[in-house]
């Protein structure tokens, strides 16, 4: 009885230690890198970036190709008639 008390523990002991080297782990670099994303420079940075590529999509003269422009069109319409679709019901 007294090997079986002890096998019991150092298997609980495994299990634990395990958990805790694999979930414990992923979870804290999963908030290690969200809080390196949401930090204020990063946002900063990202706005910066995304001003500049606003600027440079202004400043061309074709914003959007003819095809993307038709494709974009069309499943504008498709939406439309869904939400038109889904009202009357």
């Amino acid at each position: 009885m007294k090997i079986f008390i002890y096998k019991t523990l150092i298997i609980f002991f495994l299990i634990v230690l395990g958990f805790q080297l694999t979930f414990n782990y992923a979870s804290k670099k999963i908030e290690r890198q969200m809080d390196n994303i949401t930090s204020k420079e990063n946002i900063d940075s990202f706005k910066n970036v995304l001003r500049l590529q606003m600027k440079e999509a202004i400043e061309k003269e074709d914003f959007i190709k003819k095809e993307d422009a038709e494709l974009i069109k069309t499943f504008i319409d498709k939406i439309k008639i869904d939400l038109y679709k889904n009202n009357l019901k």
